[in-house]
């Protein structure tokens, strides 16, 4: 069932700039996911799709692009035959030239899409599950985050929160992974809560907003936009045949 829906139209040409979507349970859901995906996948995107070994991540692939076109045919906002992507071989993909910017993210069964029509995008969601803290403080956190974190009663919720905010702005900035998460340092995360946190990086100031729950924590890198104001829509499987 749509447990929470705001049109696109109210993210892409209303007050809000961001659309975030989320799909819990898209692993369980290849039938819907082929017959959603034809509807709005053209040729080139089929064959760049193809190309992908992993059939895990051709399902991905199909889901996400075919979320990004219906997202902007359903606003109004341009024809979803019309919504043309570019995907260098390095680099940020882009949309219509840069007139939109999109950012997509998988974990587990878990999806987020997020489309922009003010500025460059970043999400990231991962499914919280306990892992090997050490391992992950040494490959995410700087040395001022590692202090923080120590002093934490939640470390494992914190370093979620670390992880998903360098991912969602790496991605924003079009650095991505080039750049290794301990050089970025965004202790603010840890004592904000929900609420976003500001920093700079590459010219450019970023508003950056986490939340962790319900097994999920999303993260929203964007210049002004806040996951607290931007309109979501979290869809199960089965609502794939309504859109």
């Amino acid at each position: 069932m749509i447990r929470a829906i705001a049109a696109p139209s109210a993210a892409l040409c209303g007050h809000a700039t961001v659309l975030l979507i989320s799909l819990p349970g898209i692993g369980r859901a290849t039938p819907a996911i082929e017959r959603f995906s034809t509807r709005y996948l053209d040729a080139v995107d089929e064959a760049a799709i193809a190309a992908e070994r992993s059939a895990p991540l051709r399902k991905r692939r199909r889901l996400s692009r075919a979320l990004v076109r219906w997202a902007l045919a359903d606003s109004g906002c341009v024809p979803a035959a019309n919504a043309s992507f570019t995907w260098p071989a390095a680099g940020r993909p882009s949309l219509l030239g840069g007139v939109y910017d999109f950012s997509i993210s998988h974990s587990g069964d878990e999806m987020a899409v997020a489309i922009s029509a003010d500025g460059p995008v970043g999400v990231d969601i991962e499914i919280t599950h306990p892992r090997d803290l050490e391992r992950l403080l040494a490959r995410i956190c700087s040395a001022g985050e590692s202090a923080r974190l120590a002093g934490m009663r939640d470390r494992q919720t914190g370093l979620y929160r670390l992880w998903t905010s360098k991912e969602a702005l790496l991605k924003a900035t079009g650095e991505g992974l080039t750049v290794p998460m301990r050089n970025v340092d965004l202790a603010g995360v840890l004592v904000s809560g929900d609420d976003a946190v500001n920093c700079r990086r590459g010219g450019r100031d970023w508003s950056i907003s986490t939340t962790v729950k319900a097994r999920r924590a999303i993260a929203l890198a964007h210049p002004t936009a806040r996951l607290s104001d931007v309109a979501t829509l979290s869809l199960d499987a089965s609502d794939l045949g309504d859109l």
